[in-house]
């Protein structure tokens, strides 16, 4: 039986690395305040911000409400936000304190598709000027992403003694027998991190089996144009529809494309098909931006179960229920008796840590 890792932002976050999207926007906000304070002026490709005659007062951003604060107590200043994405992503982070990026990248696309539509595509050129705006600004939005995640520290120090010794259990089961048939390619650990947190783990657990690891939408020690961000629900109906456009301006960031860049999803379906196997979920959020690669996992013929390593808020309090809600969107319909059989009940399950 081979065994499959899936491993998620919530890895990176049990490490104490600020990995969440909104992090990451609130990094950005208190950047380009501190570029302000030392040009007077600032403008990228989402902000512009007119040149002031005084000094800003030096503080530090920790969230969307700091930066709201500090611009009302600058009433003489003038923030013009250039992009609408930008707009939604801020709005998103205003009202529910936490934003995804690539969902509400989705979403987006929708939208310009479906006013589109209502207007019968009478200004479909417009339109397009429109999307090819609204990607420009999403690949800047990449772009400071990595910048972001480059400029986190991680200690060799953080390896967590709970996470090392699940992933030993994980990997080497003393009662797990290998055969000729899968002792080369029993273990794969599909990383959807962009981090290197798993390195501190690769290089330190002591192990006898094979044990193959694949960044599956790339790191941040690639180069920027091989990373693989976007969207992945294949099954969502409004992708067929933008599909259906035959504008290839609307598919440039719909990450099945991104898979044939290099051989990685080859690997990883070779493994899948080559033998039964058993799935381990740790700190994967499975949520819909994934759809497409999580359904070709839960759904395939050889899996066998679906074992969740959830997250314990509190002695009462955890996420294994709202955990298999988002799995069970990444089965069809007809299948949702085949979710149930494959999950692991909760109380065979642990937490991450």
């Amino acid at each position: 039986m081979n065994k499959l890792i899936i491993i998620g932002n919530g890895f990176d976050l049990a490490h104490g690395l600020k990995t969440r999207y909104s992090d990451f926007l609130v990094w950005y906000l208190d950047s380009v305040l501190n570029s302000l304070r030392q040009q007077y002026k600032f403008e990228d490709e989402l902000i512009k911000i007119d040149e002031i005659i005084f000094s800003l007062q030096k503080k530090k951003i920790e969230s969307i409400e700091d930066y709201r604060r500090y611009l009302e107590e600058l009433p003489f200043i003038k923030v013009t936000h250039k992009s609408d994405f930008f707009k939604y992503l801020l709005n998103g982070l205003i009202d529910k304190k936490w934003v995804d990026i690539e969902s509400a990248y989705f979403n987006s696309l929708v939208k310009y598709y479906t006013d589109a539509e209502k207007n019968n595509f009478s200004y479909w050129d417009t339109g397009l000027k429109s999307i090819e705006s609204f990607h420009k600004a999403f690949e800047f939005i990449k772009s400071k992403l990595f910048e972001y995640l480059n400029s986190l520290q991680l200690l060799e120090t953080a390896i967590n003694t709970s996470i090392a010794t699940k992933l030993e259990q994980i990997i080497y089961d003393p009662d797990w027998e290998l055969t000729e048939h899968n002792k080369n390619d029993s273990v794969l650990t599909l990383n959807f991190n962009y981090t290197s947190t798993l390195k501190l783990y690769t290089q330190q657990l002591n192990v006898e089996l094979p044990h193959n690891l694949i960044n599956i939408h790339g790191s941040i020690s690639q180069r920027l144009d091989s990373i693989i961000f976007g969207y992945g629900d294949e099954m969502n109906p409004y992708y067929q529809k933008i599909e259906n456009l035959n504008s290839n301006e609307l598919l440039r960031n719909i990450k099945s494309f991104g898979y044939l860049k290099n051989e990685d999803y080859k690997k990883f379906r070779l493994f899948t098909d080559s033998d039964k196997f058993i799935v381990y979920i740790l700190g994967h959020s499975c949520g819909l931006s994934d759809r497409i690669l999580l359904n070709s996992i839960f759904e395939h013929k050889n899996c066998e179960s679906i074992k969740i390593y959830y997250h314990k808020r509190s002695d009462t309090d955890n996420d294994y229920t709202e955990k298999t809600m988002e799995i069970s969107r990444h089965f069809g319909p007809q299948n949702k008796d085949l979710m149930r059989r494959r999950i692991v009940p909760f109380d065979k399950c642990s937490p991450l840590t």
